[in-house]
């Protein structure tokens, strides 16, 4: 049976191109492609699909790389606050809006040549649909130091499974205290400062 497994439709200004026939179908590119559209959609009405894989063939250790590289046109100098790059999660709430449950992101802190740093976000949808960043990673002043936010509020809480260990000292901030709980967690034994200044 023949089938339209390649068409072109022009419309003056585009041209749009179908390749292929039927979503079991394989469309394969030799050499590279290049894409210079705005935006690339994958979509599929099965269940958990489509699935976007990058995949190496080589027999080094080597894997492949999935790289967002802003540019500014090749003849801007990058500056302080620049976006490197931005990755969204996004589906729809209980009433149909669509809504960005999360975000990762990567911004240049420090532009300056011989003194870049970066700052890289994990942002996570909190309450009212808004993106507050729940771990944020900032290049330090210092070479080989990067400073690191964890949690958003006073009241969030950051709970680790298993042991913490502190190479320098702790900070227990706002005159709170630092609290040793039993095995149960029913009782609690508990350390602050006696004054505020001592």
């Amino acid at each position: 049976t023949t089938r339209d497994s390649f068409s072109l439709i022009s419309n003056g200004a585009v041209t749009d191109v179908d390749i292929g026939y039927g979503v079991a179908s394989m469309t394969t590119i030799a050499g590279d492609l290049t894409v210079n559209g705005e935006d690339s959609l994958f979509t599929s009405a099965t269940t958990q699909k489509p699935v976007v894989e990058i995949r190496n063939t080589n027999t080094d250790g080597e894997g492949p790389e999935l790289k967002l590289n802003n540019t500014k046109g090749g003849s801007t100098n990058g500056a302080s606050g620049d976006f490197s790059g931005k990755i969204t999660f996004n589906s729809v709430d209980a009433s149909q809006n669509a809504q960005t449950f999360a975000s990762i992101l990567c911004r240049t802190d420090v532009a300056t040549h011989t003194e870049e740093s970066a700052s890289f976000q994990i942002n996570i949808a909190n309450h009212n649909g808004s993106l507050s960043t729940a771990l944020s990673l900032t290049g330090g002043s210092t070479t080989g130091e990067v400073d690191v936010a964890i949690a958003s509020g006073a009241s969030s809480v950051t709970s680790i499974a298993g042991d913490l260990e502190i190479e320098s000292g702790a900070t227990i901030k706002s005159n709170n205290w630092l609290y040793f709980m039993d095995g149960d967690n029913s009782h609690s034994t508990r350390l602050t400062a006696s004054t505020s200044s001592s």
